[in-house]
């Protein structure tokens, strides 16, 4: 029902609330390791907010909803919208720093690692970003996913649709290596550089894949 809620640990009691213009159909997600979250409506109202006392630090508006999981940097907010762009959103008052315009609609999260900002951008392929400025810095139309690790400097990028992972190039975005991971639904990291990664597959085997040294 739009509606954002914070409770007290403690004892679950409602401490704040606040309301937006749709449904809320993505997780909220933290800049850094601050209080301040986001949230986006299915019509595209953007809120920031702090969620210790529940306080509006700024509101906006994109055309339509995320159409995944956003991602974010201690300063930015990154949107894959279902209105054909990219975006790129100040924390501190939530504007458009910069928008990237797409052929359809977006349906694979951003993810932000050092400055880089990667998302599919379906026909494109994937696409890394500078994300201070948007600007373009390489595209590979082959490979497809989300980003989930870093291992020994190189990208991998979890295709669930194929359940496929892929090891790319970080500097030219060349595809190094895909594994087929046959019938695993989903691929996490337990930390983004060099971390142990977990799968699950629809029948409940759990693997774990650890780095080599």
């Amino acid at each position: 029902n739009g509606q954002v809620l914070g409770h007290l640990l403690l004892n679950g009691f409602r401490q704040w609330g606040s309301g937006m213009d749709g449904s809320i159909d993505v997780d909220p997600v933290q800049f850094g390791d601050e209080t301040t979250v986001a949230l986006a409506s299915s019509r595209g109202e953007i809120l920031i907010i702090d969620a210790i006392s529940g306080y509006s630090i700024g509101r906006g508006r994109l055309f339509a909803g995320p159409g995944a999981a956003m991602g974010s940097s201690d300063t930015t907010l990154f949107i894959a919208s279902l209105d054909h762009s990219l975006y790129a959103i100040n924390r501190g008052n939530a504007a458009q720093i910069w928008r990237y315009r797409t052929q359809e609609p977006l349906r694979a999260a951003p993810v932000y690692h050092d400055g880089v900002v990667y998302c599919d951008l379906g026909t494109p392929g994937l696409t890394a970003f500078n994300s201070a400025n948007g600007d373009v810095l390489w595209q590979n139309k082959t490979a497809h996913g989300v980003l989930v690790a870093i291992r020994k400097g190189r990208l991998i990028f979890w295709d669930a649709a194929k359940s496929t992972a892929t090891s790319i190039d970080p500097a030219r975005g060349d595809t190094i290596d895909t594994v087929v991971l046959d019938k695993v639904t989903f691929l996490r990291a337990e930390q983004m550089v060099d971390g142990n990664l977990y799968g699950a597959t629809a029948n409940g085997v759990v693997i774990k894949l650890v780095p080599r040294n």
